[in-house]
């Protein structure tokens, strides 16, 4: 069975791996000439483009790992099939589960390379390009954010901000609106610049000013050189995820950024529902695998291109019956959580029927 296992992968491996390197290519040069004109107008150097290039490619990779699974297994079963090597396997007693086994592990393998690519690459490297091209274009740098409000916890705290920049984790004109716990005014505050204190974990707001109510009721004013304060807990991720979508998150700032949304009472359905798609979207290189397996060296005539084409129409069918269900979840009409899992679920059950009724074993 080793060899069987081997002269599978002689043949997936080599043609995964040639496809993964056409496809991120082919997604790298439309980058590039699509930032073209604006690179030759910004007077950038070739090393300058390359760097940019260079901090695309995780993101690219993550997008052709199941296009190029697909291709790879479809491309595998058809050849075999067209010159009669499955036949021969069949009259062997080697069944098609048993030959398919290292396309469907290879496929769950990329998968989770997929998930820690996407976590630890790809977001990061993205939102340095962004940042990089920002800079060297003359524009505002993603990592600043202007006219910011955020809503601590029960909606009793109101934060705004009139700016906001990552890099140096400064605030600029600072208002604090405070409620007690009947919702009436409990105080304001008023700074000139904030700045994070990553060992404290709190916000060093600079020449304050306080309006607080004493225990008679009676308005006063208080000044400040310098005031420590949390916030509300609101740290300085929260600011600037206020102008990116969950897609250009870790999990962990998604996670920390629905939690933010919860605690001030704001709709977060949506971010929810992109929450978990994020998670279930990375089992997409396993899903394709078993159902390229389950369909390719099905047909006698035109094998190639008849399995290519069938692979890539049901690989269509789930990324737009994914789509679907994500924005029914958005609107509402079904939980967050079955709304990101439920086409993994059928494509899955699909697979297996496919497998059981359709495949030639």
């Amino acid at each position: 069975m080793r060899i069987i296992t081997r002269f599978a992968l002689s043949w997936f491996l080599p043609l995964f791996f040639a496809a993964l390197v056409s496809f991120v290519t082919i997604l790298e040069l439309i980058d590039l000439f699509t930032n073209l004109v604006a690179y030759i107008d910004a007077d950038l150097t070739t090393f300058q483009i390359l760097h940019l290039q260079l901090l695309y490619l995780p993101k690219c990779v993550t997008y052709s790992l199941p296009i190029a699974t697909l291709f790879a297994v479809a491309f595998s079963l058809g050849s075999l099939h067209a010159s009669n090597e499955l036949i021969a396997l069949f009259g062997a007693g080697i069944s098609l589960y048993r030959f398919v086994l290292p396309f469907v592990v290879c496929g769950l393998l990329f998968s989770g390379a997929y998930f820690f690519i996407e976590e630890l690459l790809a977001i990061p490297s993205l939102t340095q390009k962004q940042e990089l091209m920002a800079i060297l274009m003359g524009r505002t740098s993603p990592t600043q954010v202007v006219n910011v409000t955020l809503v601590g916890e029960e909606n009793r705290l109101v934060v705004h901000t009139r700016r906001y920049d990552d890099r140096s984790r400064t605030i600029t004109r600072v208002l604090v609106y405070e409620k007690d716990e009947e919702g009436a005014f409990a105080s304001r505050i008023e700074a000139e610049r904030g700045t994070w204190d990553p060992e404290q974990r709190e916000w060093v707001l600079q020449r304050v000013r306080r309006y607080i109510r004493d225990e008679e009721g009676n308005l006063k004013e208080e000044s400040f050189e310098k005031l420590r304060t949390d916030l509300g807990e609101i740290q300085p991720e929260d600011f600037l995820q206020t102008r990116h979508s969950i897609d250009k998150m870790t999990l962990a700032e998604a996670g920390r950024w629905i939690q933010t949304l919860k605690r001030a009472g704001l709709p977060y359905r949506e971010a929810l529902t992109d929450y978990y798609k994020r998670i279930s979207f990375a089992f997409t290189s396993f899903i394709v695998a078993l159902l390229a397996s389950s369909v390719a060296g099905r047909f006698k005539a035109n094998a190639l291109l008849l399995s290519l084409l069938l692979s890539l129409s049901i690989g269509v069918s789930y990324y737009v019956f994914q789509m679907v269900t994500t924005l029914f979840a958005k609107l509402g009409y079904l939980p967050p959580v079955v709304g990101a899992w439920l086409p993994v679920l059928v494509f899955f059950s699909g697979s297996i029927l496919f497998f059981k009724y359709i495949a030639r074993t």
